[in-house]
Parts: structure tokens; sequence; C-alpha cells
């Protein structure tokens, strides 16, 4: 039941939910051709050419021969339909447009294509294979390295498995050539593809780190947040997560650090607060600089304590 329940949306979807317009689910012919009257040929071509969203329920670079043929047949048998409405689905006209889609889009889709059938495999999601022209919107907050990834395949990178970070990684490092073709159709320079798949990169390495870190012990006065959320420690700088890490070690062990680490730990918590205006690093050293306060407190209290020994009276 769910199989056929699939394959009646997948062929419903061939000729429904076009960006620019909105219908009910047409069951009969009648229906069908009226809801073909009221869509622009024209802009149909637009449409499918300029691969800015999901055209009739699948992205345009996933549109093949079937899909094209199927739609110019559908128009067809509504040529001079509906006979009640001025505006009449002209099915030779909407083949016309059609054939010129499809040889336009002929060597991006090939690409496309290409890319899902060989990382199909790995999809376990019901929804459509992610088309290379999802990349392109990207954004990235390169301070705090927050992403849109959420919005684009319906889960942040930081909460994917390994296994599909990987996937996303690999995905997108093949979508390069078609990211780049695409902003060509855009007009866009083609060199914003490789800035793009760099940072998408970035992230998943990053986000693949922090969710290694579920099995780091991180003591609660190192449990810095941003957003609700606690700053992976992957996401700062070398020498900010060095510092980070003997911390922890100190702090997990209950352990004093020696006073020289302490100097030398404290100005460098002051020189981040003096080169850094926001971001991650700067939260860690500002809570750093408060644990290595406590620590020379520490430190200082243990040496006014008299010792135990022959003169101390004890």
């Amino acid at each position: 039941m769910r199989a056929k329940t699939k394959a009646i949306i997948l062929s419903a979807t061939l000729w429904l939910a076009v960006p620019f317009h909105a219908a009910a689910v047409p069951d009969e012919l009648a229906d069908r051709c009226a809801y073909l009257s009221q869509v622009d040929a024209d802009k149909l071509l637009v449409a499918l050419t300029r691969y800015a969203g999901k055209v009739m329920g699948k992205y345009p670079e996933h549109w093949v021969a079937a899909d094209y043929a199927n739609l110019a047949a559908n128009a067809m048998s509504c040529h001079g339909l509906p006979a009640d409405v001025q505006n009449k689905v002209n099915g030779e006209f909407w083949a016309l447009k059609l054939a010129d889609a499809q040889k336009t889009n002929a060597a991006i889709n090939a690409r496309s294509t290409a890319i899902a059938a060989a990382y199909g495999k790995y999809w376990t999601k019901d929804e459509e294979f992610p088309a290379c022209v999802t990349f392109l919107r990207w954004k990235r907050d390169d301070v705090w390295y927050t992403n849109n990834s959420d919005d684009l395949f319906g889960t942040a990178f930081y909460d994917m498995t390994p296994e599909m970070l990987g996937l996303y990684k690999r995905v997108a490092e093949e979508c390069l050539p078609v990211m780049k073709s695409i902003l060509e159709r855009w007009r866009s320079p083609q060199g914003e593809a490789d800035g793009i798949v760099k940072s998408i990169l970035s992230s998943i390495d990053m986000d693949a780190l922090a969710a290694q870190e579920a099995k780091l012990k991180v003591p609660e006065s190192l449990q810095v947040e941003y957003g609700g959320r606690r700053i992976p420690i992957s996401y700062l700088r070398p020498t900010t997560q060095k510092v980070v890490h003997k911390i922890i070690s100190l702090e997990s062990a209950d352990r004093i650090m020696p006073t020289n680490a302490l100097i030398q730990i404290s100005k460098w918590a002051e020189q981040v607060e003096m080169d850094d205006k926001d971001g991650p690093d700067l939260l860690y050293a500002q809570r750093i600089k408060s644990i290595v306060a406590d620590h020379m407190f520490r430190s200082a209290d243990m040496l006014r304590k008299p010792k135990a020994g022959p003169n101390s009276g004890g």
C-alpha cells in the first residue's frame, strides 16, 4: 500500500506545485487541463533553465527525458482545453518550450543526475536527493561558524551522523562543476562556487570533530554557550583548543596550575580580549581568565597556610 501511494504521488508531482502557481491535486483530465491552462509555458521554461528552485515538485537538475516527455504528453492531451476558458492549453507550444528547456539543460542535468545515481544508494531520507544548486544557497557566519545546513538539508551538520557528513562532503565536492555551470547561467562569477565548497567542507570537518566531543567530559566551568548551545571546542583556533584541553585536564583532576602556567595563560587570555571583538575564542578566553583567577587565589591561599613541621607548632 505504501509503495502504491508513493507511486501515485510521484506521478502527480510531475505537473504539480510549480513555484509560480498553487493548485489542488487534479485527479481527472478536466482538472489537469484546468491546472495547465493556468501555467505560463514561457515562465515554466525560465523556471526550468534558471534552476531557481523546484519546478512541479522536482529540482530542474533532476529532470530526465521521461519527465519532459510526460509533461509534453499531458499538455498535448489538453490541447485546446478547457473549452470554457480563454487561455486554453496550447500543447504544441508547451512541447516546443519543454524541448528548448531539455536541450538547454542537457549538460548540467547529465552531471547532476549522474551524481544522484552514484550516491543515491547512500541516501536514507524520503525526500529528493539534494540538487547541486542547493549548495549555492549556503550561508555561514565566519565568526561563530553557525550555518544554514538545517534549512538546506533538513538536519544541521552539527546533528548529522559521521556517515551523513561524509556523504554531504563527497556530494559537495562532486557538485562543484555543476555549481559553476549554474552560476554561469546566473551570470555570476564561477569562482564563488570554490569558496562555497571550501566553506561547506570546513564546516563539515568542524562539526565531525564536534560530534566526537560528546565522549569528552567537559567540566561545568568550561561549558561555554552561544545561542543556547555549547560552543564546540572544534570551533576554536588551535591555540585556544590547546589551552582549553589543558584546563579540562587540570579541572577534571582538581589540580592547581603551576604559577608560570597561570601567568602565561592569563597573558594569552588578555591578548585574545584585545584582538577579538566577538566570537567563540573570546568567550572561552573570558571564561578561562576567570578560571585562572580562581587558581591564582587557591594557589596564594595554599602558600599562606602554615606547613606542618617541627617548628610549626603543630
